[in-house]
């Protein structure tokens, strides 16, 4: 229950060291050995830890808020739950960290740094570079069957996903219409249909929705607030944060929020994103409402099963306000 502030413990041997419930402030800490030690709820505000050792231990919940890292080692560290917010952490090294749920400021901190320094030497295990999605149509030999192809290879069809070669559908990645499992599912269905059936089912047809599988998830349909601002139109923005959510409250896992978009005129449901807890799964009662073209009245006025994430989405429809220009 300690309040340290402006001490200097530089290359202090401090291993097995018990700072429960501490608050270190404006304190150094530079190439101090912190192996073994508890922390447990410490509070490191504003701490100067130039080269400080936590190799191998479980930092679960603590925070770093404003703290100065350079060069810091948490080389086997558990730093599920710990938070960066604002720190400096150049030249720190997180080599076979456990991450967990590792708070979301450590990206924008190290984001922010990028920006502000002109060359900066990383050290990791892994590097992930996100290119982009090409299709794997170069050797099909489609420039002898005459099918036509984009810029970047993507086969072009159009609303029926037929090539401008008679009797030549193109399904799935190739199209260049969706990149996920259920939208080439869904090709499938058109194509079945104009051909088998005489239905005459359309790409445009298709409301965008995907999910990703992040901690928590987001499910996303239709416009983004961006899309819907850009559209000129009259709009209205309902917002929940996941902390005024039952559900995920109860299983301890409330970060995120739901927002869904609404047209001012028609009430229809413009689109939606949740990101929280079974934010994959309760988008879908929000789709099907936009798949009817009925008002957001319709799910507003609905009675959902308590307690769930989906029993809040009347309740956000319930306290829509004008999205602002």
């Amino acid at each position: 229950g300690c309040n340290i502030s402006g001490l200097d413990f530089s290359n202090a041997n401090l291993t097995r060291a018990n700072l429960f419930d501490c608050v270190a402030m404006d304190v150094t800490f530079d190439g101090a050995c912190f192996q073994g030690a508890s922390f447990d709820p410490t509070l490191l505000l504003k701490a100067r830890l130039h080269g400080a050792d936590f190799r191998g231990m479980d930092l679960n919940g603590l925070d770093f808020s404003k703290a100065d890292l350079a060069g810091v080692l948490f080389d086997g560290a558990n730093l599920s739950g710990v938070r960066f917010t604002g720190s400096n952490l150049q030249g720190a090294r997180l080599l076979g960290s456990a991450f967990g749920r590792i708070h979301s400021s450590l990206l924008a901190s190290a984001a922010q740094q990028r920006q502000e320094e002109q060359a900066r030497e990383a050290t990791g295990s892994h590097i992930l570079l996100a290119v982009g999605r090409q299709p794997n149509t170069h050797d099909l030999g489609l420039e002898k069957a005459g099918i036509d192809v984009d810029g970047r290879g993507y086969l072009k069809v159009d609303d029926q996903l037929r090539t401008n070669v008679p009797g030549v559908w193109a399904l799935g990645d190739c199209n260049g219409k969706g990149a996920f499992t259920h939208t080439s599912y869904n090709d499938y269905e058109i194509v079945a249909a104009n051909l088998l059936d005489n239905d005459p089912r359309r790409v445009t047809d298709r409301i965008l929705a995907y999910a990703l599988y992040i901690d928590p998830p987001l499910g996303r349909a239709g416009m983004t607030e961006a899309q819907v601002r850009d559209s000129k139109r009259k709009a209205l923005v309902g917002k929940r944060s996941m902390t005024r959510v039952g559900r995920a409250v109860e299983k301890g896992e409330t970060q995120g929020f739901m927002k869904a978009l609404v047209d001012a005129e028609t009430k229809e449901i413009l689109g939606a994103a949740i990101l929280g807890v079974e934010g994959d799964e309760a988008i879908h009662s929000i789709l099907d409402v936009m798949y009817a073209k009925k008002p957001y009245t319709t799910i507003q006025r609905a009675v959902h099963i308590h307690p769930t994430v989906s029993e809040l989405i009347p309740t956000m429809l319930g306290e829509l306000k004008p999205l602002e220009s």
